[in-house]
This record gives structure tokens, sequence and C-alpha cells, in this order.
């Protein structure tokens, strides 16, 4: 019985949650917008320093269903229309359709097909794309030069050749995202839009940014320096050698000639692809064996010659004794010399000191030295070779000392030098000198004794000791050894402080970075972070630009850094004035200017000191400059105050009633001056603050409701940067 209760009862939850789950998906779907797409107010962008303001407008419905915070956001495809990682150009909280709104682009726009969507927070929601368009940005208007701005180039039909961008502080390559077009005899080269261009006909050669279709004013500022290149036709250089041997006798050496079909060529000769000094002549004469190029130059062309291998004409000559031998004290050793010279004749030498009487092939030694034998062949070639061996005597010594094990320059904080090995070296072999034959030692520091230190070891525990040191071994017949340097290098053991004496003002002012370390000993390094150029080598400073600053400071090898410290530039933001430099008066108005944020101020009229007050009072047209001090630096303003004039004209209405009921809601200017691209609206407050500046005006202003305390605003309209009007516009609610 209670399982039959159980089973309806199951039924009817089950039937009352799939009610509540539709009823709640209901609400959830009725609860949307469609927001249209969106109306732009340009069909291409073409922005720059001097203009970036843009609006569009957009719909959307049902209002009701708009979300409390709803955000609008504004979004910028990529130039491929990709929404995949858009940019925020601006957003919105307006809540009445339609939308108008107005932004700026960012400055690495550059192409073609950029698409804006408009999306909503609450409810989330997505409009369609608008149409594509075209959106560059000026981010460089500016002459630049190619080719290191040399106007000329000749180059040769054999090399290869391109144009290229220079580099510098003030060259395009330094916006990545730029693309140029390449122009040959004032042509557009298909194809091109790199920075480098390869040249393979002669013309004459420029290149410009690519702004699409935008043109900005002028427009040659973006275009380089025009280069005239000419091509030098290569030539076959051959050279040959007088009879065509391929022998020489040194004596009388061999005659090399060279064969061009041009004029106008210097000429170089190689051998074996060595310069040879002053050979620099169609022909040259070899007294030696190798390979022979020649190269002939002329303005362009650089021309390799083929390649002749020479041989020396000679006779083999040689020692049995070999390149050196040891000699024992007092022994006698018979060197042999052999040769197949012909009718030889021989002359020998002791430490380049001709042996009286001795011309035969042998030679008997007692003594060291550098000794060699000079063969003549005296039939057939004529000529002189010579070979040379060294005497030594068999005993030598050999010190050795190293650092203690793990050592490692400028990480230590204390070292201990040993004597490894002390070996006699003889003809034959080496053995160890024995420590009980009276050896005594000696320590010395950079070639100074060291008082004291004799024993086998040393040890050194300061930085301010880092230096070359050496072993001196002494027998007791007095003869001594001196061992191998070795540099000592402790780490160096201190800390940099650096503090500066203030900040810099924007002209002519500089900052003393001062260190805490001073030894003489150091040697000094100023470095600016990031930048490998040494800016000075005291123990002080003066900065001229702001950033950050670091003292490297060395000694023997060892180097020690200092911490960052920074140099600012004084901000000329902190001083604030509550006008702008151009300043509208009515006539018989009075306005006071104020300013704020810096310690003094003096205000001037016709170079008279009028105020010594944060603030003037001004009734009249006139120039004022504010001169103000910060932290020591000084701050200059200049303004200028015209009356406002009482012209009127019948095309510009001066009254808006903007209150949505489709009269008179926005200022409304004749097609002379609305909608077109050469035309300037710039609106200000009555503060002259700008709250609107804009070519090609659509007659759209206001877009958002104004508040109800700004009555008064006054305009200027300018065409080719000249105010053809100007004037006030009442906002009447």
């Amino acid at each position: 019985m209670l399982q039959k209760l159980i089973a309806p009862l199951a039924l009817l939850n089950k039937r009352v949650f799939l009610t509540t789950a539709l009823l709640i998906s209901c609400i959830f779907a009725s609860a949307q917008i469609t927001i249209n797409t969106p109306t732009l107010g340009f069909s291409q962008v073409c922005a720059s320093t001097t203009f970036n303001n843009f609006n569009l407008s957009f719909s959307f419905s049902p209002a009701s269903n708009l979300g409390s915070g709803n955000v609008f956001t504004v979004e910028l495809s990529n130039a491929s229309g990709s929404f995949a990682s858009p940019t925020v150009l601006t957003t919105t909280t307006l809540s009445t359709s339609p939308v108008n709104v107005s932004f700026s682009f960012p400055t690495n726009v550059n192409g073609t097909g950029y698409r804006i969507r408009i999306k909503s927070s609450a409810p989330v929601s997505t409009s369609p794309s608008s149409v594509s368009f075209d959106a560059n940005y000026a981010v460089y208007n500016q002459p630049f030069t190619i080719n290191n701005n040399v106007s000329s180039q000749a180059i040769c039909s054999t090399s290869n050749f391109s144009l290229s961008i220079d580099s510098g502080s003030n060259s395009p390559l330094n916006f990545s995202q730029l693309t140029y077009l390449w122009f040959r005899n004032n042509t557009l080269i298909n194809g091109q839009n790199s920075s480098s261009l390869p040249i393979t006909q002669p013309g004459n050669y420029y290149v410009r940014v690519d702004y699409g279709s935008c043109s900005f004013v002028p427009s040659n500022l973006s275009k380089s320096n025009t280069v005239s290149i000419s091509i030098i036709q290569s030539e076959t250089l051959t050279i040959s050698s007088q009879g065509n041997s391929t022998s020489i006798c040194p004596s009388s050496g061999l005659l090399l000639s060279s064969m061009i079909a041009g004029s106008g060529y210097t000429y170089q000769w190689y051998r074996n692809s060595v310069l040879i000094g002053g050979a620099t002549n169609p022909t040259y004469t070899a007294t030696q064996e190798g390979s022979y190029t020649l190269i002939a130059s002329n303005t362009a062309c650089n021309i390799t010659s083929n390649t002749l291998v020479l041989t020396e004409n000679s006779f083999t000559l040689s020692l049995d004794s070999g390149a050196e031998i040891n000699l024992l004290p007092g022994q006698t050793k018979t060197i042999t010399c052999t040769t197949n010279a012909v009718s030889p004749t021989y002359k020998w030498y002791r430490n380049n000191i001709l042996l009286a009487g001795q011309t035969a092939s042998t030679l008997s030694i007692n003594q060291t030295g550098t000794y060699k034998v000079i063969v003549k062949q005296n039939s057939g070639c004529i000529f002189e070779k010579e070979v040379s061996t060294l005497v030594s005597a068999p005993t030598s010594y050999n010190l050795t000392i190293i650092h203690s094990n793990g050592y490692v320059d400028c990480e230590n904080a204390s070292e201990t030098l040993t004597i490894d090995s002390f070996n006699a070296i003889s003809s034959l072999g080496t053995t160890t000198v024995p420590s009980n034959i009276g050896v005594t030692y000696k320590w010395f520091k950079n070639n100074v004794e060291i008082i004291g230190a004799n024993s086998s070891s040393l040890t050194i525990s300061n930085y301010l000791e880092n230096n070359t040191y050496y072993a001196e071994a002494k027998f007791i017949d007095g003869q001594t050894i001196s061992s191998n340097n070795l540099d000592v290098k402790l780490k160096i053991d201190e800390t940099i402080d650096l503090t500066t004496d203030g900040i810099l003002c924007n002209t002519n002012t500089e900052v003393t970075i001062t260190s805490s370390i001073t030894n003489p000993i150091f040697t000094y390094q100023w470095f600016k972070e990031d930048q490998a150029t040494i800016l000075g080598t005291n123990t002080t400073y003066d900065a001229i630009e702001e950033g950050n600053y670091y003292l490297k400071i060395s000694f023997f090898g060892c180097e020690l850094s200092s911490s960052l410290i920074g140099v600012e530039t004084i901000d000329e933001s902190i001083l604030v004035t509550n006008y702008d430099e151009e300043i509208f008066i009515n006539e018989d108005e009075e306005i006071t200017i104020t300013a704020s944020g810096s310690d003094s101020y003096e205000w001037y009229i016709d170079n008279t000191l009028e105020s010594s007050t944060n603030e003037i009072n001004i009734n009249q047209e006139t120039s004022i400059q504010l001169i103000a001090q910060i932290d020591g630096c000084e701050i200059t303003r200049d303004f200028t105050v015209l009356l406002q004039p009482k012209t009127f004209s019948a095309n510009i209405p001066n009254t808006i009633t903007p209150n949505n009921d489709g009269k008179n809601d926005t200022w409304i200017i004749t097609e002379e001056y609305a909608y077109q691209n050469d035309v300037e609206i710039v609106i200000f407050s009555s503060n002259q603050q700008i709250v609107f500046r804009t070519n090609d005006y659509q007659n759209n202003w206001p877009f958002e409701p104004i508040a109800k305390n700004n009555k008064i605003f006054y305009y200027k309209i300018l065409k080719n940067n000249s105010t053809v009007h100007k004037g006030t516009i009442s906002v009447i609610q």
C-alpha cells in the first residue's frame, strides 16, 4: 500500500520540477537584447598625433531588457577582421538607443580589413561586425635615408647588392608594424614591401612608408632620399708566367703578366692569399714558390684572376742533428750537413757570427748557441739556402706553484698558494729536486719580496692584497730558480651605496650621484641600465638624463656592482592651471588664472612682474608668462588672452535645445563646413577645456546629455589650419 502511494507522489514532483525549469528558462530567454550592426562615422581611418578622434553609433532593442550596470564595449578586430584577440576602443554605460560614442585608434593599426563590433555585459550580447575598413596610424611621418644617405651607387654586375633603410634613433625601422613601398624611376615595384630591396637593374630608387590610401600632409615626410644606381659589367682577368713556366729560380725570379680588356683598373698581387706589399702593377716578378693571384679593381668591381702555382728550382739541405741538440759541459759533438746542391760551398755561423776557416760539410762544437750553415749552389740556378740548429745546455729547472683546490677567481675570501713541483730537466729526462739539498724559498708579490714568507706555501686573506705572486728557490751555490706567476684575485668584500643630490630639471641641469666607496685603488665605471657605454670613471657622476644608473668598481681583475639608483626628471604636469594657453573672454569680463603645485610663482606681462602669488586677474587682451619654481627647477607657461568676437554668421547657429524632441537637438551647421575632411571643428567649455574636436563633422554634437550648469560653449572652425569662424553656442534645456 505504501509503495502505491509513493509512486504517484514521485511522478507529481518530477512534473513540478520540469515545469519550474521550463519557466526559469523562458524568463532568462526573454531577458535578451539584440545589438544591431554598428554604423561607422568614417569610411577609413587615417590617424596621427594631430588627429585621432572617431565616432560611431549603434542601436539595440528592446531597451527594457537592458540590465542594471550594463557596459557596452566597442571592440576592434585585427587587420584580417578576426576578433580572436580584439582591442577595446572604448566603453559606455549609455542606456538609450541609439548610442553615439567617440574614441581613438591604437597607434599600431596599419592595414586593411579591420572591423568593429559591440558587446554588452548585462545581458551578454554581441552585434554583427561592421563593414571592413582601412586603418593606418602615422606613427612615423618624417624624412629618412637609405644607402647611408649616399645619393649615387655603382655596383658590379656579379655582386649581390641591396638598398636598405638606414637604422638609427630617428629611423622608421624602430616601428615594426610598418611596411614600405619601393619605387624605381618613380614607378612602384610590385611585391617589395620590406625594409630592403635587392638591386638587379640600374635606375633611380627611393622608398616610402606604406600608409595605404591615407595621405598625410605633407606626404613627402615619410619618404627616403633618392639613390641613383649604375651597374658596371664585370670582366675576365687572366694571369700567365713567362714561357708558361711554373718553376722559379730565386736569384732571377719569374715574370708574371696579366690580361684584362677594360681600362681604369688598379692592381694588387697576392701570394698564398697574402697581399704582397708594393706589388701594384699589371706585372710582377716572383722569386718565391707559392700560389699567385691578382685582383684588379675599378669603382665597382673587384675581379680575381686565375691562380698560378709556382715551385722553386731548389736543392735539398739538412743537418743530421735536427732542429735542436743538447750539449753536456765539456762535451764535443759533430754536426753534418747533407745536400744535393751542384758544386756546393759551405759557411758556418754561431749566433750569426762567421766561424773562420769552417768551410767543410761538418762542424765540431763544444759551446751552446745557435748554429747555421749557408750552402751555395754554384752551377745552373745559382743561389743560397741555409739551415740551423739550436745547441743548448742539458740542465734546466722548473719550479711550479698552484692554487688551492676549489679556488675560483673573484669568489674566494682567502687563498693559499703552494709549491707543487720543483724539477731538474736534462737530456736524460726529468727528475724531482730533493728537499734535503739545502733549498730555501722566498715569495714575491708584484716582484717585491714578502718579508718572512719562507715556507713552501703562502696564504693571502684580504682582497687588498690581490696581485701577481711567484716563488723563488735558492740553491747552496747561490743559483736561484723562479717559479711561474699566479694571479690572486679575491672577491671584493664591500657594499657600494649610491646617493643623489636632487632631480633633473628639463633644461641645462644635472644630478650628481656619489659612491660611498672612494678608495683610489679601484677603477670606477658608471653605467646606465641596459647600456654598455661607460659614462664616467670618477667616484661621482653628473647625470644629465633620467634613468637608472649603477657603478662598477674593479681591482686587479675583480669587479663589484652597486644596486641601481634612479634619476628622475621634474614632472611639469605638477604645475596645474585652471586655463589652457589660449583664453577667450568677453568684453568687460575679468577672469582669474590660478596655478597650483609649485613652490613659487611669478606672473609677467610685457616682461614686467605683475604678481608673485599663485593667481593673476585679467580683463583685457594680453600675453602672460608664468614662471614657477619646483624643487629648484623652473617651469614656464605662456597664456594668450583674446576677446571673444561678436561676429555672427547666419550659417552658424549659436543656440541648441538638446531635449530629444527631434528639433534643434544637435548643432547643425552648413555643409560648407560639415562633412568636410579638410575642415576641423573644435568646441571648448566655458573654462577653455576642449570637449570635442574632429574633422568631417557629422552635425551630431552633443553625443551625450550636457550638465545643466554648462550653458555656454565656444567653437572654432578651421580650414587649412586657419580659423574661418569662431563664436559661442548657448545650450537651452
